[in-house]
This record gives structure tokens, sequence and C-alpha cells, in this order.
């Protein structure tokens, strides 16, 4: 996919703007909220982001963004606009750490309306990036999400993510326990475990039965952000 094909509208409401250097490829990034006509858009960027058995279905899409469009954050270059990928984030009442975590659930709650008028936590759902995205736009991504939920009261941005490593290691002889304090020391690489460092959030733990995915053992990764401070 040439993401210099594709535009990227650039009047949404909010007029949120996020401005940051990513740290992998020194990529001038501009992080925005979407605007009713960057649809089109994003239903490309799934696309062209994941494989057709993991992608949201442009009928899934259409519904999570009639509800929660404002929740929808583009990456996209800051001279250029040329579009990259996109976060999307639920608007929740609460959030505990130690619950269990189940994505699939939280993908069912993001066709729903809020049940509540008051949500001060936030959960991310999707991040999609195109191959040919230069490296550090999924970091430049969750720190202007980040910045834009502590700008909207938000106590706690939580996200979590596939371990999609941890097959291999397990394929070894490695427990969960011993891969995840890997993990935590940096010695076993998993993306959402650098974004999260390289972001300023707090690496959780491991989330077992999160997501059907075999490369992760349906192992996820939560990962947290503290903003009330």
């Amino acid at each position: 996919m040439k993401t210099k094909g594709l535009r990227s509208a650039t009047n949404s409401s909010d007029t949120f703007r996020y401005e940051t250097t990513a740290h992998n490829s020194h990529t001038e990034v501009l992080i925005r909220v979407a605007s009713k006509e960057d649809f089109n858009l994003i239903c490309r960027l799934e696309a062209h982001s994941w494989n057709i058995s993991q992608r949201a279905s442009e009928d899934t899409l259409k519904t999570r963004f009639q509800l929660y469009q404002k929740y929808f954050f583009i990456a996209e270059n800051k001279i250029t606009h040329e579009p990259y990928g996109f976060l999307f984030i639920l608007p929740v009442a609460s959030f505990n750490e130690n619950d269990r975590l189940v994505w699939a659930n939280y993908a069912e709650l993001a066709t729903k309306p809020l049940r509540s008028q008051k949500c001060d936590h936030c959960y991310g759902i999707s991040m999609s990036i195109v191959s040919e995205a230069p490296g550090g736009i999924g970091t430049a991504l969750m720190k202007g999400v980040a910045h834009w939920c502590k700008t909207h009261g938000v106590k706690k941005f939580a996200w979590g993510g596939r371990m999609s490593n941890f097959r291999a290691a397990h394929e070894k002889g490695i427990t969960m326990e011993e891969y995840f304090r890997g993990v935590l020391k940096g010695a076993n690489r998993e993306e959402l475990a650098g974004v999260a460092v390289n972001s300023g959030a707090r690496i959780v733990r491991a989330i077992e039965n999160y997501y059907d995915d075999p490369d992760s053992l349906d192992y996820g990764l939560l990962v947290v952000y503290d903003l009330n401070d």
C-alpha cells in the first residue's frame, strides 16, 4: 500500500493537535482526532494493516465510528499529511487492573452506546499502522492519545496487546512467568512493552486468555498510563 495515495481530512471539530518526532525514524508526526470525512481513510488503513482474519469489518468500523468518532486518532506526517495509521480507544466508567480482561468483551462494548455519561477511564481497542509507516509511529500515537486523555480529564488509559513472541519461547520450555520477567527486564522483546517504555506507561502484567491468537498462546500484555497526577 502506498500511503502517499491516501488523503487525510483535517477539519475535525476537535481542535486537538499533538506534534512529536517518531523516535525510531525522526519523522515529524501529527496526531489528531478523526473527522467525519476520515471514515473511508480509516477503513483503508485497517485493510492494509491486518490480514483478512484479523481486521475489523467495514460494518464494525462504521458502528464504532458512528458511536465514538471523537475517540479515533489519526497519525500522519506533519508536513505532507501522509497518513500512517490510527488508534481507537473506548471510554469506560471504571477500570480495575486486576479484573479478568478479555479483548472481545471490550470490542463488543465498542459497538454499543455508552452506559454511563461519566467515563473518566479509557481502554485501547485497536491500533492499525501500515507496513510502510516509518518506525516509531505506534509510540507517537500512544503518547499523543495519552496526552489527549490527560487534557480531557481521563484518570487512566489502559491498553492490552498481544504477546506475539511468547509461543516461540514457550516451545523452548519457558513459562509465562519467566517470559514476563524477561519482558520487564527488556530481555524478551514485545512491541507493546517497547512502546510502553518509550511513552511513559507502566507494564502491569500478562493477561491469560486475552485474545484468540496462536502466536501469543492467547496471552496479552497490559500497560497503563496513570494520568491523574
